[in-house]
This record gives structure tokens, C-alpha cells and sequence, in this order.
């Protein structure tokens, strides 16, 4: 071998330009497997805080709705309709237009109230209605509110849209919007003096029925597991709800110079609103990473917009609607996986640069080979970065217990299959299963044992479906199962076979157990045109099996079908 001696001072200078190469290498490489770990977290945040956008949004849109059942419901009351009817004529003789009348439309009034009070009353610790509310035509002079029949007389036109638009249009509307006392889920009918013959006659006003935010955001929080809270900016609130009533709501509802804290799930809401960070989520809606209580919190916001807002976009919005949930497992492995690949790039610069201080001294042909193999390391390197990243993607999508789908992939999963489904007409089932007296199982013998149940459960349920389908935990000892492209008999068969490899001796370590499972099943289209419809209607199928002697399936609409 021939070797080529380098003046020293070149050697030297080609040996720090080498070596500096490599640490911008590193560092290159470093901050690559940064941003894309910080990728994975941001698109895992964004997906959630998107899932408890539609959400909510559905949740607002399901109550509105039975909102406005209960505004046609207590519309129909003929007796009440009479009364009012009676009343709208007595505001006109005696007060000359829309406005609190005299004492013949106070005593129809009082009559009205009276009327309605008993199942008024009903209907608020039975449904947590908060608003019964009778408004005169055109625009909106409040009439009678049953909630809160003291105050009446009001004029309304510019504040209460919702209530303005039904009364122009005679056409039910549903919406969020705020009142002199609430502010509310409402729906919204219009009212008609009952005819001779029966039919609908004149016009005479409107009748509302609305409710807080709060069973709203406990469905919210129930299923995707997050706190929820809604805020009215103090503007909307001032603009809004008479004074005195707004210092009372003040005094109980804790507010600062920006938002008022409405409904929530939680009292974290109180100091969450402090932080800089809710007003920014008020101008550029979102999913942020704050610290908060000493630990890592997703926050996700958007704006809340009222009735008159969302026809109008160019109003301002009304306030803001934030979800949050501890985000600091989540965090954590991202840091982890940065200072793995930083402790990495450290260990690669100083195993390459000593081989390269060594090949120095040995010549430059071995230098070409070392570098090769630096190379492989830089490889191996990417691999685990990779390797962690999905390591990643697995836990977010893993019941940690079961090592099946979780809760989360499951509506995810299910979503997809079911939009699948309409475009392509095809039937797709869903079973409800839940573990027979599962509580005695942990009583008896602990909760290790309970697990080990859970365990053999999930793995009987894979074995029994199709590759194609999906099998979650979402809970406890429920499991869920999304069979595509199944007919409600293919799921009965399927259910069947599910319900007697789970009747099969369970091994655990307090011996052999015998445990069996009820199954509810729905199918599209009767089941349902949602997800959430279609997982409400296995459920109750459910509860049919359960209430029915358990070790059995129930199908939706169709009674149970009895197992051996």
C-alpha cells in the first residue's frame, strides 16, 4: 500500500472542515427527526380537537331539536293556545300594540301561567328545561315567561333574532342565542289561534323552549372523555341580559375583562380562562399545548356563534366554546423521542469524529470505508426514529389493557366504515358487548383476574371476526365491534358464534371461569343514519338482552334472539 503524506497544516484544516460537516450533519439530522415528531403530535392534536368540534356541534344540534319538540309539544296544548290567544287580544284593546297590556291581559296571563305551571315544572327537573317563553308578534315583545313570570312587557326585536325570524317566517328555527335572563340551546315554534273547524287560524306569536349548555357538555365529555367549557365574551353578555341579573350571574360565574364563564365541566375552567392563550384561541380558533396546574394541556377553541351569527358572518361571535384534556403522556413521548435522537446524533458525532481523528493518522483510503460505516449508523439511527414514531401512532390508536382498539380509533374507524357504507348502499352492523356480572368477577377474585378476563375476552373477539372488521374496548368491560358490509343476518350469525366462543371456559390464574356476554346489534339503514344513532340503538338492543336474562342477543326492532 502506497500512502501519501499531507502537509501537516492542510491535514488540519481538511480535518476541522470534515468535522465541521459532520456536526451540521447531525444537527440537520437532529432537527429533522424533530419536526417530524413534532408532526406526529401536531396531526394527533389537530384530529382530536377536530373530533370534539363535530362533536359538540352535533350534540348542540341533537338538544336544539328536542328543544323544539318540547316548543311544539306545549304548543299543542289548545287550552294554553286559547289563553294566549285570548291575551294577544287583550295587550292590542288595552295597550294599543305589542307591549304588557292592562289588567284584563294581566289576569290572562296570570291564567296562562297557571295552566302551564305544573308541567312546566315537570319538564324542568325531568328534562333540565330552563326557558318556557310565550312572544308576541312582529319582532319579539316578551309575553309570558313561565320560567320567570314576573318579568314580561319586554321589547326584544333587536335582540332576540331567532325570535324575530320565526314570527316573520311562520317556519320552526332552532339555534344558540342569549337572552335578558339565559343564554341557551332554544327552539323555536310559531303559534296559532286555534280555528273552528280545526285548522291552524290567524298568527298570534311564537313560543321558545330552551335549555343551559350543561347536558350538552356532559354528552361531550362522556364520549370523547374531555373537560368542556362555554364562554361569552363580557361584550355579548352586556349587550345582552338585563344588569342586575348579569352582576348575579357574575357573582356566581367566575369572569374576567374578556369572557364569562357560562356552563362547564369542570372548575379547572375558572383559571384556564386566565391564561393568555384563550384569548388568542377567540381571534385564531385551534389546537394549542399550554402549560397548566404543572403538566402539559391540550386546549382546543372555536368560536361560538348565535343564531343571528351564523346567518350573518360578518357579525362578531358571541364567545367561545374550549375543550381541554391533559395531554402529558402524550408530551412526554415526544420529548423522549427528541432526546433519544439527540443523545443519538451526539453518540454518532463522537464515535465518527475519533474514527476520523484515527484514520488520519492511518490514511486517507480507510477514511472512505469508516465513513461508510458511519453511514449505517446513520441509517440505524433514521430506523429507530421511525420505529418510535410508530411506536407512537400504535399507542394512540391501543386500549393499553387489551392491546386492541381503543375508544378513540373505534369512532374513527366507524365513521369511515359508515360514510363507506351510504356511498356504496351497502348494510353495516354494529354489536354492543358487555360482560355478564362482570363486577362479581372482581369482587370475588380481584381485579388482576378481571383483567386477565378482559384480556382472553379481547382475544376471543379478534379470533372470531373477520380481518376487514374491528373489535375496541370502549370501556370497562363493553367492547364494540364494526362489522362492514354485514347484513343483520351475517351479524346475527357472527354475534352467535361471539356469544358461544365467550361462553367457553376463560383460563386465569384463579382457575378456569365461566362467564357469559349480552350483545346488542343495530344495522343501517333502520339502525341508524349516524354513528352515534347506530351505537345508541346496539345499546338499547343491549339493555334488551340484559334486562331479557343475559347469555343472549337482542337485535334493534327486532326482539331477542335466544341463545342456548
Amino acid at each position: 500500500m502506497v500512502s501519501v503524506a499531507l502537509p501537516k497544516l492542510k491535514g488540519q484544516r481538511l480535518f476541522w472542515v470534515v468535522s465541521l460537516a459532520l456536526i451540521l450533519s447531525d444537527t440537520a439530522f437532529i432537527a429533522i427527526n424533530y419536526h417530524s415528531a413534532k408532526s406526529v403530535l401536531d396531526e394527533q392534536l389537530n384530529r382530536q380537537g377536530a373530533q370534539f368540534r363535530e362533536t359538540f356541534d352535533l350534540s348542540v344540534r341533537q338538544t336544539a331539536l328536542f328543544m323544539q319538540q318540547v316548543a311544539t309539544f306545549v304548543g299543542h296544548d289548545r287550552v294554553a293556545t286559547a289563553l294566549f290567544a285570548e291575551g294577544v287580544r287583550a295587550v292590542h284593546e288595552e295597550g294599543g300594540g305589542p307591549g304588557p297590556g292592562g289588567e284584563q291581559a294581566a289576569l290572562l296571563r296570570e291564567r296562562l301561567f297557571r295552566h302551564l305551571e305544573a308541567s312546566w315544572r315537570a319538564m324542568h327537573e325531568q328534562y333540565d328545561i330552563r326557558q318556557l317563553h310565550y312572544h308576541l308578534a312582529p319582532g319579539s315583545h316578551s309575553y309570558l315567561r313561565v320560567h320567570k313570570p314576573g318579568r314580561f312587557g319586554d321589547d326584544m326585536s333587536d335582540l332576540r333574532h331567532i325570535i324575530a325570524t320565526v314570527n316573520d317566517t311562520l317556519e320552526p328555527a332552532v339555534g344558540f342565542e342569549s337572552g335578558r335572563i339565559y343564554a341557551g340551546i332554544r327552539g323555536v315554534v310559531a303559534l296559532f289561534e286555534p280555528g273552528d273547524d280545526g285548522q291552524p287560524g290567524r298568527h298570534i306569536g311564537a313560543l321558545e323552549a330552551g335549555t343551559s349548555f350543561n347536558h350538552t357538555l356532559d354528552n361531550v365529555r362522556e364520549v370523547l372523555g374531555i373537560d368542556v367549557a362555554v364562554l361569552m365574551t363580557m361584550d355579548h353578555a352586556r349587550a345582552t341580559m338585563w344588569p342586575d341579573l348579569l352582576r348575579q350571574f357574575m357573582r356566581e360565574h367566575r369572569a374576567n375583562d374578556d369572557f364569562l364563564v357560562d356552563s362547564t365541566t369542570s372548575e379547572q375552567a375558572i383559571d384556564l380562562v386566565a391564561l393568555p392563550e384563550i384569548a388568542d384561541l377567540y381571534q385564531n380558533p385551534g389546537t394549542r399545548l399550554v402549560r397548566f396546574g404543572g403538566r402539559d394541556v391540550a386546549v382546543t377553541g372555536f368560536q361560538l356563534r348565535d343564531f343571528a351569527g351564523q346567518r350573518d358572518p360578518a357579525r362578531t361571535a358571541s364567545g367561545l366554546v374550549l375543550g381541554w384534556f391533559d395531554a402529558t403522556g402524550m408530551v412526554a413521548g415526544f420529548r423522549q423521542g427528541v432526546w433519544t435522537n439527540i443523545v443519538y446524533g451526539v453518540i454518532g458525532f463522537l464515535v465518527v469524529e475519533s474514527l476520523l481523528f484515527w484514520l488520519w493518522a492511518v490514511g486517507t483510503r480507510r477514511l472512505v470505508r469508516e465513513i461508510d460505516i458511519a453511514t449505517v449508523a446513520l441509517r440505524e439511527q433514521v430506523a429507530e426514529r421511525d420505529k418510535l414514531a410508530k411506536a407512537l401512532e400504535h399507542a394512540a390508536h391501543t386500549d393499553a389493557l387489551t392491546q386492541i382498539a381503543n375508544r378513540r380509533h373505534f369512532y374513527q374507524f366507524g365513521e369511515r366504515a359508515l360514510n363507506y357504507a351510504r356511498r356504496k348502499r351497502h348494510p353495516l352492523s354494529l354489536l354492543m358487548i358487555d360482560v355478564d356480572l362482570f363486577k362479581d368477577v372482581n369482587d370475588q377474585f380481584g381485579h388482576p383476574v378481571g383483567d386477565e378476563v378482559l384480556r382472553v375476552v379481547a382475544r376471543r373477539c379478534v379470533e372470531v371476526i373477520r380481518e376487514y372488521d374491528l373489535v375496541a374496548r370502549i370501556g370497562g368491560e363493553e367492547f364494540a365491534c364494526i362489522l362492514t358490509e354485514s347484513s343483520e343476518d351475517e351479524a346475527i350469525d357472527i354475534a352467535e358464534r361471539l356469544r358461544v366462543a365467550l361462553k367457553q371456559p376463560l383460563p386465569t390464574r384463579a382457575g378456569e371461569l365461566r362467564l357469559t356476554v349480552s350483545v346488542g346489534l343495530a344495522t343501517t339503514p333502520d339502525g341508524a343514519d349516524s354513528l352515534e344513532v347506530l351505537m345508541s340503538s346496539a345499546d338499547q338492543a343491549l339493555y334488551t338482552a340484559k334486562r331479557g336474562g343475559r347469555d343472549r342477543i337482542s337485535v334493534w326492532h327486532m326482539g331477542p334472539v335466544n341463545g342456548d
